[in-house]
């Protein structure tokens, strides 16, 4: 019963927060942390995902959200992990996750990079921090059996942690020469426009929630019998693979 008056207590409150007026008391901590798809590979500083991101955040009236770039363009899921504490120490309000690419390219099994992507993920909902996993593509030369796999996987994790939702975002975009550098693997500054718009309403949503429970936090301030990581969104279970 109480779950449910603070689910509709909740619900209200990110209809009341209409994300031209979107404020907090502190700014929102945003992270890009990632590999070669966000870290600007090849592109302008001002191209990269996080620079658009935040461009794109100040559109949407977000003036208080702070970016920050902790993406290399060498970045494997596993050195993800390794350098995960780093990230962990800064506490962020949201993760733009984006590991695994370089991993398929090189061919590194996919219950690996499952492995690795998933603990990163839970560690970060373990702190209440909104992730939005950007989903890699394999490359063609991998096979369409492998490319299968992982698309697989990375539709498991968002059911497995709160607050964990995922974008295939090299969709449209490593297929499309007017969105892709010269290898046809990394995004252009469209490809990164495109990613970018493509998963901004997830990162609204997470935001919406983090604002949500900020308001809560100092309406109900002290109240231990409410634990905020009941109310993170959880992805839906994944279909069926055939």
């Amino acid at each position: 019963m109480r779950r449910a008056f603070f689910e509709t207590f909740l619900a209200g409150l990110l209809l009341l927060c209409p994300c031209g007026a979107a404020r907090a008391d502190n700014p929102l901590r945003i992270v890009v942390y990632g590999d070669s798809m966000v870290s600007g590979y090849q592109l302008q500083p001002e191209e990269a995902f996080a620079a658009q991101l935040d461009h794109k955040l100040k559109e949407a009236g977000y003036f208080d959200a702070q970016v920050a770039n902790m993406s290399n363009t060498d970045e494997t899921a596993g050195e993800g992990l390794q350098d995960l504490p780093a990230l962990l120490a800064q506490r962020p309000d949201m993760v733009i996750l984006s590991l695994g690419a370089g991993d398929a390219m090189r061919g590194i099994a996919v219950d690996l990079i499952y492995r690795y992507v998933a603990s990163v993920a839970q560690q970060l909902s373990a702190i209440q921090t909104y992730v939005v996993i950007l989903e890699p593509g394999a490359p063609p030369s991998m096979g369409r059996d492998y490319a299968r796999r992982l698309d697989a996987a990375f539709h498991i994790i968002p059911t497995l942690y709160r607050g964990v939702q995922l974008f295939p975002s090299s969709e449209g975009v490593a297929s499309k020469p007017d969105l892709s550098l010269a290898d046809g693997l990394h995004p252009n500054a469209r490809g990164v426009e495109a990613m970018v718009n493509g998963a901004f309403p997830l990162i609204d949503a997470g935001l919406r929630w983090k604002l949500s429970m900020l308001r809560y936090r100092q309406q109900y301030r002290g109240n231990s019998q409410i634990n905020p990581q009941d109310f993170m969104p959880k992805g839906e279970p994944p279909k069926a693979m055939h």
